[in-house]
């Protein structure tokens, strides 16, 4: 049914890989594994390296002057519309995908 779905569309396996690496090309390449799981493969033998162990500690609060706070504000603005206008796109992508394979 997927296949049909995109087929509809127009897009090929090959089209849909080239569109899903674009999104996401780390996904491919690279795994991230947990600490505990980390600890489970060195006990089972399939890790040879030892882990250091981590004191995780809070994370100091962080006050602000007026000038620092302004530059703060106008920053968080600015990376909220930034954010705004790549979700824009993103959303034109995935009503046409086609437009970013190189089809018109």
């Amino acid at each position: 049914m997927a296949r049909e779905r995109w087929g509809a569309d127009g897009l090929d396996r090959r089209s849909m890989r080239r569109l899903i690496f674009a999104a996401s090309p780390l996904s491919r390449v690279m795994l991230r594994h947990s600490r505990p799981l980390h600890e489970i493969y060195r006990e089972s033998g399939h890790l040879a390296d030892n882990l250091p162990r981590r004191e995780i500690l809070p994370i100091p609060r962080i006050i602000f002057n007026d000038a620092e706070s302004a530059a703060y504000d106008e920053l968080e603005k600015y990376y909220e519309a930034l954010a705004k206008r790549f979700g824009e796109r993103r959303n034109a992508a995935a009503r046409d995908p086609g437009r970013h394979l190189g089809r018109d």
